[in-house]
């Protein structure tokens, strides 16, 4: 098996769990392991992290990450104009 139907095969799988995690949500079903009731907010978060993991399973395969930073536009830092540096009282005029 490849890495693309892999991770495709994966996000699937972690889609399915989140949907019925999600369900369980919604519905508010009980559930208990080993006689201790598990709370409806793990599934919550259960469902969350399958939404993304699946997301991610999905996406990735396409274009990986080294791709996705590679081609990201570099963050500039701003620069102050000659009237912003008179408004902030900052220094003008030559250096020595």
């Amino acid at each position: 098996m490849d890495p693309k139907n892999y991770s495709r095969l994966a996000a699937a799988i972690f889609g399915i769990i989140a949907v019925l995690q999600f369900i369980r949500v919604v519905l508010a079903w009980d559930i208990t392991v080993n006689g201790m009731p598990i709370p409806l907010f793990v599934s919550g978060m259960v469902a969350f992290v399958g939404i993304a993991m699946a997301w991610l399973g999905f996406g990735f395969p396409q274009v990986g990450l080294r791709e996705r930073c590679l081609a990201a536009e570099p963050i500039r830092a701003p620069t102050l104009s000659v009237p912003a540096q008179h408004r902030f009282g900052l220094p003008t005029g030559e250096r020595r």
